[in-house]
């Protein structure tokens, strides 16, 4: 049998095989809003800094097309303002009302509004500052962020426009797992080829 022939076919078993396994599993998406820090108590966040909401949602979907997230979807709340940078978990009884919605062309049509959770803190998954407990609204209200029993807090410049979904964004979440076994797979064909 020819190397370079049997080498192909093992390239081409490896991108089917990558390709099955990318459409098979639901896929990661993230929302993002942008708004603008209107005052902040709290050291790292200053007027006018850049507030920026990440939210990883995983519905089991493969696509964004026509697609619905709910609560139980959501799968963290990262918040950025200024140098502060903290992840939020969610839990089912948390203040959430909507839902994230896409229209057929992916783009969202409607978000849900986060509140403060049933038993005051929302659980912090990782965060560059200290502070004795967290509370994080995107509720259209001005204070979007609260530490230390409320002592501590950063409003938002506009927070009504956390409301419109017309300013989120929707883009898949990067998977770089999968991009690398290709990756690799595809150089140990290549330098089994220059061996050969």
């Amino acid at each position: 049998m020819n190397p370079a022939r049997n080498s192909s076919k093992a390239l081409a078993a490896l991108f089917i095989f990558c390709i099955l396994t990318a459409t098979s599993s639901g896929a990661l998406f993230i929302a993002q809003y942008r708004g603008t820090v209107e005052t902040s108590s709290i050291s790292g966040a200053a007027p006018n800094d850049p507030i920026t909401y990440l939210v990883t949602i995983d519905n089991g979907g493969t696509s964004s097309l026509w697609q619905t997230w709910t609560l139980a979807d959501i799968i963290s709340v990262r918040f950025l303002a200024g140098t502060l940078d903290a992840t939020f978990s969610l839990a089912v009884g948390d203040d959430v009302a909507g839902e994230f919605e896409t229209n057929g062309t992916g783009e969202l049509i409607s978000i849900p509004r986060f509140g403060a959770p049933t038993n005051g803190l929302h659980t912090i998954l990782a965060s560059n500052f200290v502070a004795t407990n967290y509370q994080l609204f995107i509720n259209g209200l001005n204070s979007v962020l609260y530490i230390n029993d409320f002592t501590s807090d950063i409003t938002e410049l506009d927070p009504a426009s956390n409301q419109f979904a017309s300013l989120w964004t929707l883009t898949p979440a990067p998977e770089p797992s999968k991009l690398s076994l290709l990756a690799l797979g595809i150089l140990g064909i290549l330098s089994r080829r220059r061996t050969n």
